[in-house]
């Protein structure tokens, strides 16, 4: 009598895993599951190994103005002297959420207190400016990081500047 010897193969791991489900999911019509989270993460630590001070002032910007807000004009202080960013991207990344922040709370004094007091409404109005300061923090801090990694586009020369050879 002959016996068989069973084997069993171990679960696949890391890049066969990948393979084998994109190429199940290929089979079955479907998309391709996301690229794998690792991918951020090199992007993220090459930009911090080629910009470390705009690694560190995006940090700052970002998580520091989402912890404790006052830590933010830190993040702009760092920021300043960025030799990657120009002075369009830091006047949007920088003073953008500040006017953002400045016309949000326009508008929620324009709208009024409703039957709330005075006292309510300053309160609300400090809350508000709170978590609203948080909110357009992340967002100047994901502009700057995000014309970090992009670059900036080549900038192309008007019509009426060019050069042209006369005849």
């Amino acid at each position: 009598v002959r016996r068989r010897r069973i084997v069993r193969r171990a679960p696949p791991t890391g890049a066969a895993k990948a393979a084998e489900t994109a190429a199940s999911a290929a089979a079955a019509g479907l998309q391709p599951p996301p690229a794998p989270p690792v991918a951020a993460w090199r992007v993220a630590s090459r930009t911090a190994r080629d910009h470390p001070l705009e690694a560190v002032a995006l940090v700052v910007l970002g998580l520091g103005g989402v912890i404790y807000p006052p830590v933010w004009l830190l993040g702009v202080v760092l920021s300043l002297p960025a030799k990657a960013w120009d002075y369009r991207d830091k006047w949007t990344g920088l003073a953008g959420p500040v006017l953002l922040l400045a016309l949000a709370l326009g508008l929620y004094f324009a709208l009024g207190r409703g039957s709330a007091s005075v006292g309510e409404f300053m309160h609300h109005a400090w809350l508000f400016t709170g978590y609203f300061s948080r909110v357009t923090a992340v967002l100047g801090a994901g502009y700057l990081g995000w014309r970090l990694l992009h670059g900036h586009p080549s900038w192309t020369v008007p019509p009426w500047n060019r050069m042209t050879k006369p005849g």
